[in-house]
């Protein structure tokens, strides 16, 4: 397994261990996954930008709600694609 880091406090802390590769991996689901990280890296991205904008940070699952609103059509489509997202996770 390998270990996914992330700065804190100018520190390097494992966050999780996350599954070497498989080499079964097809392109959608590389695909998938590409496009998950994506779209928490722009979540992280726009909380960061809050933080330093405002002092404080809006809740993540908020953020993570709205960018994915602005990608399905309906509502109720969020927390499919949020479980969906976690899948390729």
């Amino acid at each position: 397994m390998a270990q996914l880091m992330m700065r804190h406090g100018g520190e390097n802390v494992v966050v999780r261990d996350v599954p070497a590769a498989v080499e079964d991996t097809t392109p959608e689901r590389l695909f998938e996954r590409r496009w998950a990280l994506s779209l928490i890296e722009h979540v992280m991205a726009r909380l960061r930008a809050d933080y330093s904008a405002l002092g404080k940070a809006e809740q993540y699952r908020e953020m993570l709600r709205a960018e994915i609103a602005e990608t399905v059509s309906t509502p109720k489509e969020v927390d499919e694609e949020i479980r969906f997202l976690m899948s390729v996770l």
